[in-house]
């Protein structure tokens, strides 16, 4: 092994299981809180359901555009969000027609740029914030509202929002979470707010560990409910040809969580509605 991957790569070898060992024992003697009616199938199909007229071609379209403007060697590209994953954003962000979304891992902007998209055709206002500390490529497809965080942490720009009055009602994480994201988490994100964490992939992708830290230190994650992925990098396929989500976790408030079991056992019709207090004008 060391003549194959080198002194570095081998370190880094044990150190990633390791952590891997940690996190699935912390997992198994504190498993994530979830809802024994609300698995991730249930919920896609309440998003599908709420939706009017989704536009998956379109955001087939901003993901292929994103794509052919990545400006980073042919060699060294991946990583960015998948097109299932970022249709169930798209769903995520028609159904909780949020003001204001905050991401953490921008790279080459699929998924900032699809829940702006879906933030226009609510036709609410809103805008989203995403920071990445090292890609520092991306542009904005024009009119779409989005500001950007380039070059920083992602505790300098919750700390500016902060400062700002911003107040958020989704948290999209593609990226590591700090102590000081989730001390300032607990300050700008209002109870009734979500969570949405990428590559969640048992047994220690990044997703599982940010979950982890999360249910560690996350003020009011004991009144909220994980919706996690069972069919990790594989999607969903609701609608034939459709693929929705691979690898995104979710936590719903408590409150909304109920609320979706509770009306899905007496109207599927009305099982993806969240709250209607849920946001101010």
């Amino acid at each position: 092994m060391l003549r194959r991957f080198g002194l570095r790569g081998v370190a880094r070898i044990i150190r990633d299981r390791a952590v891997a060992s940690g996190v699935r024992l912390q997992l198994w003697a504190h498993p994530l809180r979830t809802h024994p009616a609300l698995g991730m199938a249930v919920f896609i199909d309440a998003l599908l359901a709420a939706t009017p007229r989704p536009e998956f071609e379109e955001v087939r379209r901003i993901h292929a555009w994103c794509h052919s403007r990545d400006r980073r060697p042919v060699e060294g590209r991946g990583g960015s969000t998948r097109i299932a994953d970022c249709n169930f954003l798209y769903l995520l962000v028609r159904w909780l027609r949020p003001r204001m979304i905050f991401e953490v891992g921008t790279l080459i902007g699929t998924s900032a740029s699809v829940m702006a998209q879906a933030l226009i055709e609510n036709g609410d206002g809103g805008i989203v914030y995403t920071v990445d500390g090292s890609y520092t490529g991306f542009e904005p497809i024009e009119g779409q509202p989005i500001r950007r965080f380039t070059g920083q942490l992602s505790s300098v720009a919750l700390e500016t929002i902060r400062n700002e009055g911003g107040r958020i009602d989704l948290v999209f994480v593609d990226g590591a979470i700090g102590r000081r994201d989730i001390e300032l988490l607990n300050e700008v994100k209002p109870r009734t707010s979500v969570i949405a964490l990428h590559d969640y992939k048992l047994p220690a992708a990044k997703g599982v560990r940010n979950a982890w830290r999360l249910a560690r230190e996350l003020d009011f994650v004991e009144r909220s409910f994980w919706v996690l992925p069972e069919r990790q990098g594989l999607g969903y396929e609701p609608i034939e040809g459709l693929l929705i989500n691979s690898s995104v976790a979710v936590l719903l408030p408590e409150d909304w969580a109920r609320a979706l079991t509770t009306a899905q056992r007496r109207d599927p019709r009305l099982r993806a509605q969240p709250p209607s207090s849920k946001r101010g004008g």
